[in-house]
């Protein structure tokens, strides 16, 4: 799937392209959820700023949607896991400090601003921490 972030026709509806690759219906397999995952992936790379409304707001469905079928297919325990939970048990699991989670970001201070609850993880931070612990950038995003 390509995404593009920028409209050259005006007239032309990009959310419904967006749909047209992958429908916005429930998921109810694991290889729906693998699918709209690698959707989310790819989508995540975009930085924030430059998503479409189209974008933004497809990937916003999209991911209430993997949220569904996964916390449904998930034990009561798991699905209470937050991204932040994730983040924290695979810095001590590679033995990563708040430093190297900030310089990771692009910003050493950063890490340890997140690890505190006083920053968010953003798209652009769960698509590096995916890409850098080889998992879905939306594992991050859970809250």
């Amino acid at each position: 799937m390509t995404v593009r972030t920028k409209s050259k026709d005006a007239g032309r509806d990009e959310y419904l392209e967006l749909v047209q690759k992958f429908p916005l219906k429930p998921i109810r397999n694991d290889e729906q959820l693998r699918q709209a995952h690698k959707i989310i992936n790819e989508m995540t790379r975009i930085p924030e700023r430059k998503l479409t409304r189209d974008q933004s707001d497809y990937l916003e469905v999209l991911g209430d949607l993997t949220h569904v079928y996964e916390d449904h297919v998930m034990s009561p325990e798991l699905a209470a896991v937050t991204g932040l939970d994730v983040l924290n048990h695979l810095m001590d699991a590679n033995d990563m400090s708040a430093s190297d989670l900030g310089r990771l970001l692009g910003h050493r201070e950063l890490g340890s601003k997140i690890l505190r609850g006083e920053r968010e993880i953003s798209k652009s931070h769960a698509a590096a921490l995916g890409e850098h612990f080889g998992l879905p950038a939306e594992t991050f995003l859970r809250r």
